[in-house]
């Protein structure tokens, strides 16, 4: 289609302007090798994943670190709590009343 033609209705420039920018695209497709593609989507997946990845094991180490604190506090309260009876039982020797 002639430039001359394109400018006798406005259909047909847009028309013209969208082979055009088809032609553009095809161009620059042709210039990118399949390794080049193939390398691209690799590392877009790549990126994709290891991201996903890093998260996990960052909330699978979250996970154990609250499984370390709860066990710690868990022992700190049975600590407590039989030095409580053991104090209470000393007092009671003390003050028979």
């Amino acid at each position: 289609m002639l430039l001359a033609d394109a400018e006798q209705s406005p259909s047909s420039l847009v028309c013209y302007a969208y082979m055009e920018s088809q032609f553009m695209i095809f161009d620059i497709l042709s210039l990118i090798s399949f390794a080049e593609i193939r390398a691209i989507i690799f590392s877009a997946v790549g990126v994709i994943f290891g991201a996903y990845f890093m998260a996990r094991a960052k909330n699978l180490a979250t996970s154990r670190d609250i499984g370390k604190i709860t066990s710690q506090v868990e022992s700190v309260k049975v600590h407590f709590s039989e030095s409580l009876e053991k104090n209470e039982g000393r007092t009671e020797q003390r003050n028979p009343c």
